[in-house]
């Protein structure tokens, strides 16, 4: 454990820090310090050195090199410096306004707490990785952004205030467990990949796309002024029991 510094000399943002002392499942934190740019990043390390821990503008990285990281790990992360953006209050994480969440390519995010962001920024799960929101109730201000081959897995209740639910290549959005309500506001589209979309529950309380074939398992609700358009070719699956609630619209060429 420790504190360690080092200064960006060149005009490729290259930074280098040396003589740290590691040990797996050690928890690092990078940050620009006193700097009017701000970049975040906390890694649970595997206790070897490593020459690729970027730094994101207006980003919070989360990435772990051994198993996950969790909100606990990011509270032990948070020294107090207000140059490190997000804080965690009983298990609980929330990011500064206007920065994102990025979970980084290949690693898992298992936070076993609620995660907010706010002032319109997003949630990104990037190629190939995974994340979770299944405890209590996660707001993201922005969108929910879903890379190629990356995984999030929606088991509590999440609301989605951009309008987005992106998603690319076999990037997934699933339900694996519990009864969780979804709740899209804003304008945007969910999907756009091939990979699996699957709701418990979906509400619209803004003007969403379906952009690629969804399931769901429990309800669809559309609220008054709402609207969901399913796209041409597209399917809205719903489960055996699964109920339809519509005060505002549903339209578009595709098939509920």
């Amino acid at each position: 454990s420790g504190s360690y510094t080092g200064d960006i000399t060149t005009s490729d943002g290259a930074w280098s820090i040396s003589g740290v002392s590691l040990a797996n499942a050690d928890i690092i934190t990078a940050y620009l310090d006193g700097e009017s740019e701000q970049a975040t990043t906390v890694y649970k390390s595997d206790g070897t050195a490593q020459s690729n821990i970027d730094l994101y503008q207006n980003r919070l990285i989360v990435r772990a090199d051994t198993g996950s990281l969790s909100n606990a790990n990011l509270a032990t992360a948070d020294t107090g410096d207000t140059d490190i953006f997000y804080t965690v209050s009983s298990s609980n994480l929330t990011v500064d306004s206007g920065k994102e969440l990025h979970v980084w390519t290949g690693d898992t995010f298992d936070p076993g707490g609620t995660v907010t962001t706010q002032g319109s920024a997003d949630m990104h799960v990037d190629d190939s990785a995974t994340a979770y929101l299944d405890t209590g109730t996660s707001a993201i201000a922005g969108d929910l952004v879903v890379d190629g081959s990356a995984t999030l897995n929606i088991d509590a209740t999440t609301t989605v205030a951009g309008g987005d639910i992106t998603t690319t290549g076999t990037g997934s959005v699933t339900t694996t467990t519990g009864f969780p309500m979804v709740t899209v506001s804003g304008t945007g589209s969910i999907g756009g990949g091939s990979g699996a979309i699957t709701f418990y529950t979906l509400q619209i309380s803004g003007t969403a796309t379906l952009a690629s074939d969804a399931t769901l398992n429990n309800a669809l609700n559309v609220d008054v002024s709402a609207s969901i358009s399913i796209a041409s070719s597209k399917t809205l699956t719903t489960g055996s029991s699964a109920s339809v609630s519509v005060s505002g619209s549903i339209t578009g060429a595709g098939r509920l």
